[in-house]
């Protein structure tokens, strides 16, 4: 077996940190579009990542199954601030860099795909790349610095500095493709006629199910109330996602009765502790609030997507794209934004749902009844699907496809 592993190509995926759906976010569709058998296909991920990936794994081996796994040291981030987050990239990219010096010789690695560029992407536009002269190409998310060209208002200091990394980025000879999943980024490049512009390459998030259930059939196996108009929240929980906001709704007496809240996913941070809030725990204990607590698999996920009517994406000071949107538009579910960000952009281009004042209740309201119109509703439903064409799942597929042939 050693023999074969040394003498066949091997293609590295490199995950730094992420696990649960984000570990097969994007790297599902990088191996449906690889050869099955030519090669052996590396995973390299924290150990915590691999702890706690059971299900993302075999989601993962579903789609090719000569996945090897090797494994690294986890690091922490305790601070958000300047210094803690460089110093954090610093020590993830010489983790990685000592860790493909050491599986190197074992594997015959002809491409290098990153990922989550984004969490060591500064110092590798700095230090250059510590995968010797192989080719890599890589997903980059949550760049900010073209953001204030668009009115969205974002603080950021180092906001020249970004942008000289990101041209130093995509200036790398070694790099194949750099994939972003922000339209305005992409946009503002090209507005701007940047050099290497060609190595970047705008591609909606690919999101999809596996598992097709009926409405009905989906509320009667995860309890919820059948005749309800239920509002999900969905993914990693955190306090930007404007919990608190939403769940005002359930204050004002104009609110209709059979308005319900769904809300799916891992708690974090403070988020932790707010559904131990009496308040709130009074909601869950009135049936206004449903709460599926942890990452979900894959056929949860389908039935809860399957259960609801709208999707709630009112993010506040988060104004980067987000994969929720995608997943709202792959089961054909209008959404309600915030008007902050990207999401609030592609919301309003593609006319997807509507947008609320998330700082007033009643305005929330107001967007929510408008979506229980029946006309509206279907009329959205149209913009929907004319946008799942262009986030088709087959879009990311067929790139990468063109770009393991260049790496050939």
């Amino acid at each position: 077996m050693k023999k074969k592993i040394i003498n066949m190509k091997s293609f590295l995926i490199v995950e730094s940190q992420y696990r649960g759906h984000y570990l097969t976010g994007y790297i599902k569709y990088v191996l449906r579009a690889l050869p099955q058998n030519e090669f052996n296909i590396v995973l390299l991920i924290t150990k915590e990542a691999k702890k706690f990936a059971a299900d993302a794994l075999n989601i993962l081996k579903k789609e090719n199954n000569r996945i090897i796994i090797e494994t690294m040291d986890d690091i922490k981030i305790n601070n958000y601030n300047s210094i803690s987050l460089l110093l954090y990239q610093l020590k993830l990219y010489f983790l990685i860099k000592d860790k493909f010096n050491k599986i190197k010789k074992k594997y015959n690695f002809f491409h290098i795909f990153i990922n989550s560029f984004q969490h060591f992407d500064k110092i590798f536009s700095i230090i250059g790349s510590p995968f010797d002269q192989i080719k890599f190409s890589g997903v980059l998310l949550g760049a900010k610095f073209h953001l204030n060209a668009f009115n969205f208002n974002v603080y950021d200091r180092y906001n020249f500095l970004s942008k000289l990394l990101f041209k130093k980025l995509i200036s790398n000879q070694n790099l194949l493709s750099l994939i972003v999943n922000d339209e305005l980024l992409f946009n503002f490049a090209k507005k701007k006629k940047w050099l290497n512009l060609k190595k970047v390459k705008f591609l909606h998030d690919p999101k999809e199910f596996n598992f097709k259930f009926e409405k009905m059939y989906s509320r009667n196996k995860l309890k919820l109330p059948n005749k309800s108009f239920l509002i999900l929240l969905y993914g990693a929980i955190i306090n930007s996602k404007s919990v608190d906001e939403l769940l005002s709704i359930f204050a004002n007496k104009n609110i209709d009765s059979n308005i319900k809240v769904v809300i799916a996913g891992e708690h974090v941070g403070e988020m932790k502790f707010y559904f131990k809030n009496p308040e709130v725990l009074r909601l869950i204990q009135n049936k206004k609030l449903f709460i599926y607590k942890g990452w979900q698999t894959e056929v949860t996920e389908s039935l809860i997507f399957s259960a609801v009517d709208i999707v709630w994406i009112g993010y506040k000071n988060y104004p980067f794209p987000s994969g929720v949107l995608y997943q709202a538009v792959s089961k054909s579910l209008p959404i309600i934004t915030s008007s902050q960000g990207v999401m609030s952009w592609t919301n309003k281009k593609y006319k997807l749902g509507l947008v609320a004042n998330i700082n007033e209740t009643s305005d929330i309201i107001d967007k929510i009844n408008k979506l229980r119109n029946k006309f509206l509703y279907r009329k959205l439903q149209k913009n929907i699907k004319k946008f799942s064409s262009l986030s088709s799942s087959a879009h990311w597929v067929n790139y990468f496809k063109f770009l393991h042939s260049s790496t050939l």
